[in-house]
């Protein structure tokens, strides 16, 4: 008998290491099919109709539009917007931060340095305390948006901003229908945490959390929201009664580029009086699929330059491609702010790039139309939108802008105490570049 339960005992044992040695081999391949010529789906649709009408906010630059259709549009026009640009709308580029000599600039380089997210930080923290009811905020990717609101909440500019406005909302990323290179989705509480996730800012700014609640919190995530609002649904559900619950103070969602909220919702009057794009939103080039239709574009230009002079297809390059997208995700993002005719709002962008003219080509004609030439800072940013709003809160109704002023010198306060205890706390922890990670 204890032969056969030897016997029995090694048996098992080879059976295990044989399925262990599978599993460790074992991998998972995945293959996409993608269709990196759109005029291949377009032609069908030109080649069997006499006429084909394409209308929508956010075609520019049309000549790009007609370019990745492989269609020639005679006939091409951009209609003024339904409002009263001047009384209804402030547009502006914000380059240079409240300490009037950082400019703004959110490039991948720049990205990482703290001083300048620590200025893009106290420039959202007065712009969202100039302005009334619902603030929208826009980040080119979850990525950058984690990263800041992390900087954000150990600098205290989330203390200044919820200061000011009665809450702050985080769009989550597992329910937008590009997350911007994240592979899975976060749910984000009221307050702006990981649900489930306790989370510890030491000296420095670096964030410590618990792998453990991590992992919990990312099936949560998973199965479609832990909030239990229903992901993206329930945050903006939340967000508009914040609103609609004070509509003085207001809320501020923080989203991201095309994510769930700048392409699919309508955000129409007091939900979102202002918006704010902070840098570029420029795809991942981690994307494979980015990487491969960039390659596309430039191998199809190559064969195409012999022909071009006989007026066939003129293809965009790569570069060109690349620049299109980001500017079309930013128009879309936009284009959140003004609902109808009767609304009014702003559009900042915070980036000093959009200061040239090159770069203002590229924006939806409505906003363009408005916005003055150059920069400003954001002290002056932040004047010039409070009266706005409270001539527009004249001409159209709602004045919601009473308490703006005083909300705006509580922010300035709160924000300057926060940034300078910070950079205290962070005297000695100089960065790689010798400068200290915060300044006042």
């Amino acid at each position: 008998l204890q032969q056969h339960l030897h016997h029995h005992h090694q048996q098992q044992q080879q059976k295990r290491r044989r399925k262990n040695a599978k599993a460790s081999l074992a991998f998972c391949a995945e293959m996409h099919v993608w269709c990196h010529d759109a005029s291949v789906a377009f032609k069908r649709a030109t080649s069997e109709t006499r006429c084909t009408i394409l209308t929508s906010g956010t075609l520019s630059p049309l000549k790009t539009f007609s370019a990745e259709l492989g269609t020639r549009f005679p006939l091409t026009t951009q209609l003024p917007h339904v409002i009263s640009s001047r009384s209804q709308l402030f547009a502006a580029c914000v380059g240079t931060a409240p300490d009037c000599y950082t400019e703004l600039s959110l490039t991948y380089k720049t990205a990482a340095s703290l001083p300048m997210q620590d200025e893009l930080g106290r420039s959202v923290a007065q712009l969202a305390a100039a302005s009334p009811a619902g603030v929208v905020v826009f980040f080119p990717s979850y990525r950058l948006l984690n990263q800041l609101y992390s900087r954000w909440e150990a600098t205290g500019v989330m203390n200044a901003i919820r200061s000011t406005k009665s809450s702050v909302f985080i769009e989550p990323s597992g329910n937008s229908s590009n997350n911007g290179g994240n592979s899975k989705g976060h749910n984000w509480s009221r307050s702006g945490g990981l649900i489930g996730v306790d989370v510890d800012v030491v000296d420095g700014g670096e964030v410590v959390v618990d792998e453990e609640d991590v992992g919990h919190a990312l099936e949560k995530s998973e199965r479609g929201g832990g909030d239990g609002g229903g992901g993206v649904v329930g945050v903006i559900a939340e967000y508009r009664a914040a609103i609609v619950a004070d509509a003085v103070r207001g809320a501020v969602l923080f989203a991201v580029c095309r994510g769930k909220v700048s392409e699919g919702i309508d955000f129409a009057d007091d939900q979102a009086r202002t918006v704010i794009l902070v840098g570029i939103p420029y795809p991942s080039l981690t994307d494979l699929e980015v990487r491969q239709k960039k390659a596309f574009n430039d191998r199809m230009c190559a064969t195409m330059t012999a022909v071009n002079m006989n007026g066939a297809r003129v293809m965009m390059s790569g570069a060109q491609w690349y620049d299109v997208q980001a500017y079309r995700a930013l128009n879309q993002a936009a284009g959140r702010c003004i609902r109808h005719r009767g609304d009014y709002g702003a559009v900042i962008l915070l980036d000093a790039r959009f200061a040239y003219s090159e770069r203002r080509a590229c924006l939806s004609k409505w906003i363009c139309n408005v916005m003055p030439h150059g920069s400003l800072n954001a002290r002056e940013a932040v004047t010039k939108l409070q009266s706005f709003f409270k001539t527009a809160a004249e001409l159209h109704g709602k004045a919601t802008t009473e308490s703006c002023s005083s909300r705006l010198e509580t922010s300035v306060n709160n924000n300057s105490c926060a940034l300078g205890a910070a950079a205290r706390s962070n005297s000695k922890n100089p960065t790689q570049d010798g400068t200290h990670s915060t300044r006042t």
